[in-house]
């Protein structure tokens, strides 16, 4: 397993650890409304929706009428907002070889893939999209890994350059620690508003 032996390694390495065990998506429970977290246990719903599903913005609260968001457009507007700032591209060339490590650790999804429950998917209503000829498991298995990886990669940029913070991914990383899989947004963002987590029926 590649190590990061760059600046704020050990915060570092504590990402890369969860994104290599077993503990990664490895929450049971019952559906769950919490003030600012809904869990959800149907991932089929979570293909669907979570991604698709848009919501109003007005970070500042100043605008006259609120953007529209999907749970990719914040997450793209809280990467430039919290990581990839200007300082971040200068910081990172100096950090050249500590983040290929860590481009390196982030690399390895299909080692990653074989240790998702085997039965990822089973009996989850799909979307109408979803080509019903597909083997289910393997397709959500890929999905779900490469959302993950993806997530994770982003959660440990942040800790590299931003030590330990109170930010947007460090919250998200926190969930992540817990088992969970943070898929989207419900509400108004920043508020009233919360993250959708994904964990299995247990």
């Amino acid at each position: 397993m590649t190590r990061y032996k760059g600046p704020n390694a050990a915060l570092v390495n504590e990402v890369v650890d969860l994104w290599f065990s077993n503990r990664l998506l490895s929450a049971y429970g019952p559906p769950e409304q919490r003030p600012a977290l809904k869990i959800v246990t149907d991932i089929g719903w979570v293909i669907a929706n979570a991604k698709d599903t848009i919501f109003p913005v007005d970070p500042a609260g100043e605008a006259e009428e609120d953007f529209d968001y999907y749970w990719g457009d914040l997450l793209s507007n809280l990467t430039a907002e919290c990581i990839y700032t200007s300082e971040w591209y200068e910081w990172k060339d100096e950090h050249a070889a500590a983040m290929r490590q860590l481009d390196a650790a982030f690399n390895v999804s299909e080692h990653v893939e074989t240790r998702l429950p085997a039965n990822l998917g089973v009996g989850s209503r799909m979307p109408e999209w979803f080509d019903r000829e597909t083997d289910v498991v393997s397709w959500v298995r890929g999905y779900v890994c490469e959302e993950v990886g993806d997530i994770l990669h982003k959660c440990a940029e942040n800790r590299a350059f931003n030590g330990r913070t109170e930010n947007f991914w460090e919250q998200v990383f926190q969930l992540y620690d817990q088992g969970l899989w943070p898929c989207g947004w419900e509400g108004r963002w920043p508020s009233p508003g919360r993250i959708v987590a994904w964990r299995r029926l247990g």
